[in-house]
């Protein structure tokens, strides 16, 4: 019955810098791939990484040649199947890759992380070769703290920054949690609250079986998602985009607005018709106002 469930709903994966302006010279544009390989070759040493690990980490696997590279960081029990159709909406100047973690589709023996600074690490391990070209990031809930802390870690190290953060249904690190902990509560809490917030198809949450399979991981994940904080102190050298649903009871409009404190770039809020899962049910306008965003930063060939 599990695999079944996964077939038809693609629900292992479903729960929940500054940039260069566009009238750079050819000559910075050289300048400034010299010193992303550079600092590429720096991470790729302090990590001791031998190859990267594209078949797990990541899904499609990253492909040279395009204007842009965009990495997609899913909501807590979320992976790259909840994403497949994403791949499909984009022009074919953006590699539109979905990062993979631990414990779920081909990686559900795997342990998850339920800890801030082994994910990250081992993230970065992934992700380091492929920030050879410019790059940008979507992170969706969970999935918009990661690419916070990737972008915060990559700052410190003087590596390169993505062009763009996209972040989606995700509170500031200052701000506390809106809802009751989940990862705390027992198994039929823990089903009723994905019920609540809209996470998962009726029948992936009455599979007895799956949603054992899939426990771990969604303790793990709603974990990392509810005792993540910080503060100001950090600002982004990187544009940010803020994306909230209308009808988000989580993560409202209004408390997104605050990631404006947390860059010393370009920030915008945009809001879309659904709640917290609007990039499901709003997914076309998502798609095209991501690509939008990214051709009037002259990231894409118009």
């Amino acid at each position: 019955m599990a695999s079944t469930v996964f077939a038809r709903t693609g629900w292992i994966n479903c729960i929940c810098a500054t940039t260069s302006p566009p009238w750079r010279s050819s000559c910075t544009q050289r300048s400034r791939r010299k010193n992303r390989r550079h600092n590429v070759r720096h991470l790729y040493k302090e990590f001791r990484m031998p190859h990267p690990m594209q078949d797990r980490w990541f899904m499609p696997a990253p492909q040279a040649g395009k204007a842009i590279r965009l990495f997609c960081f899913p909501y807590a029990g979320g992976s790259p199947n909840a994403f497949r159709s994403w791949v499909k909406r984009f022009p074919g100047d953006i590699d539109v890759v979905v990062v993979r973690l631990p414990g779920r589709e081909n990686r559900i023996s795997e342990a998850p992380f339920s800890e801030w600074p082994p994910l990250v690490e081992a993230v970065l391990q992934a992700i380091v070769p492929y920030l050879n070209q410019p790059f940008a990031f979507f992170g969706h809930s969970l999935g918009g703290r990661v690419i916070f802390e990737l972008t915060r870690r990559l700052q410190s190290y003087g590596a390169p920054l993505p062009e763009h953060m996209f972040i989606s249904g995700c509170r500031c690190p200052h701000l506390s949690s809106s809802q009751p902990f989940i990862h705390q509560l027992p198994m039929e809490g823990l089903i009723e609250r994905i019920r609540q917030m809209n996470g998962a198809p009726e029948a992936a949450l009455q599979d007895q079986q799956l949603m054992a399979l899939l426990e771990p991981m969604l303790r793990a994940d709603f974990k990392l998602s509810e005792c993540w904080s910080g503060d100001k102190s950090q600002t982004l050298r990187v544009p940010i985009t803020a994306l909230s649903g209308q009808d988000d009871p989580i993560d409202a409009p209004a408390r997104m607005h605050e990631w404006e404190d947390y860059t010393s770039s370009r920030f915008q809020l945009r809001t879309f018709p659904g709640d917290h899962f609007f990039i499901r049910s709003s997914e076309q306008e998502v798609t095209a106002f991501i690509s939008q965003v990214l051709l009037e930063n002259a990231l894409l060939p118009a």
